[in-house]
């Protein structure tokens, strides 16, 4: 009669990581993809027609300068779960914000840029599809 040992090696990086660890940074890497991917096509699409529009007066400069896509709350708490792209008003006085706020509703009615980002990032961005949200647990 012969016998046989198994043995299980627990090396590789499966074992001396957190996996669920990995896989949340993963999703955050992911998330901040996408925030930064329709920031960019947000700002792309304000950029139409930006000729024929003034400067948001109290800032001498334009909405899309203030278009961020981010991961972090204002209080600067990071998300691992969602992201946001949206005209960023933070560090501005009130007549600042609300002179910029004004100036961004009448730019997204024009260019409709945050509605049809969002839109498309709801049916499918490119960063959701090349995630890997396994990477360095191979």
């Amino acid at each position: 009669m012969s016998s046989t040992t198994t043995s299980i090696d627990f090396d590789g990086p499966f074992f001396t990581r957190d996996p669920g660890l990995t896989v949340m940074l993963n999703v955050q890497k992911m998330m901040q993809g996408i925030a930064d991917e329709g920031a960019a096509v947000v700002r792309e699409r304000m950029l139409t027609g930006q000729g024929q529009r003034a400067l948001v007066r109290l800032l001498d400069d334009r909405v899309v300068d203030h278009v961020v896509g981010r991961t972090r709350s204002r209080t600067d708490k990071q998300w691992y779960i969602a992201a946001v792209v949206q005209v960023y008003n933070k560090g501005l006085s009130a007549a600042e914000g609300t002179s910029l706020m004004a100036a961004a509703s009448y730019v997204e009615r024009r260019t409709h840029a945050v509605r049809d980002v969002t839109r498309q990032l709801r049916a499918g961005a490119k960063a959701q599809l090349r995630a890997n949200l396994t990477e360095g647990l191979e």
